[in-house]
């Protein structure tokens, strides 16, 4: 796998490629600028900033990949790839969230 940047058929001031490790908390800043309704579509129910200040957190250290778009450098989509969480039976999974 490479983490080369993602540029086909993207607008002129935006960039596609994967957060570094050291960019995790630019998903957390991210989530909490979704407006109401596109928080509640990307976590399927009510979501405070605690909730998603506890999530964030959690995605910098449980191996999640985030592939972001930036927009003037700053990130305004995100897909994020998550490990199976080690229970018996559960399954990686995707998420996707974009601003308005």
């Amino acid at each position: 796998m490479y983490d080369e940047q993602i540029t086909t058929g993207l607008p002129d001031n935006g960039v596609g490629r994967k957060l570094t490790r050291h960019e995790m908390p630019m998903l957390r800043e991210h989530l909490l600028r979704l407006d109401p309704e596109s928080r509640r579509d990307r976590f399927n129910g009510f979501a405070d900033e605690g909730f998603i200040e506890r999530y964030a957190a959690k995605c910098c250290t449980d191996g999640t990949v985030i592939i972001a778009f930036f927009e003037d450098g700053v990130v305004s989509a995100a897909a994020e790839l998550h490990p199976p969480d080690g229970e018996p039976g559960s399954l990686p999974e995707i998420a996707f969230s974009v601003e308005r």
